[in-house]
């Protein structure tokens, strides 16, 4: 996606995380049982840092002299679709930003408005509450 502020150019690459496949078995059924996670997995972790970095390669390919502006979007679709722990994965993932901060793009994350929503900040990413 391209556009402008002000007087820059401003390229944004958005990027999805889906539901874990555990949380689509047990949507299909195939699945009785769930485990209620209060904290993401390392694995959610470290899917999210390779989805930051893929956007992140993807945009200073497209914009090799870099005079563009960066940003990636994410959209996550937490496995807790009520959003009743949303505010305690944002916090987990902003202390993970915040022990290794991303570097040379805006990253901002989406909130999406679920059953349990308030809108939310975090120090190493913005948030769009808007979304």
């Amino acid at each position: 996606m391209e556009g402008s502020r002000a007087l820059d150019r401003v390229l944004c690459e958005v990027k999805t995380i889906n539901i874990s496949n555990e949380e689509v078995d047990f949507r299909t059924g195939r699945k009785k049982v769930r485990s209620g996670q209060i904290t993401l997995p390392a694995e959610f972790l470290k899917k999210l840092r390779a989805t930051v970095e893929c956007a992140k390669q993807q945009l200073l390919t497209f914009d090799r002299g870099r005079s563009a502006v960066h940003f990636v979007y994410l959209n996550i679709r937490f496995d807790d679709f009520l959003g009743e722990c949303k505010e305690a994965y944002f916090k987990q993932i902003d202390d993970d930003l915040a022990r290794a901060p991303v570097t040379d793009i805006g990253l901002v994350i989406c909130n999406d408005h679920t059953a349990f929503y308030k809108p939310l900040q975090m120090c190493f990413a913005d948030v769009d509450n808007l979304g």
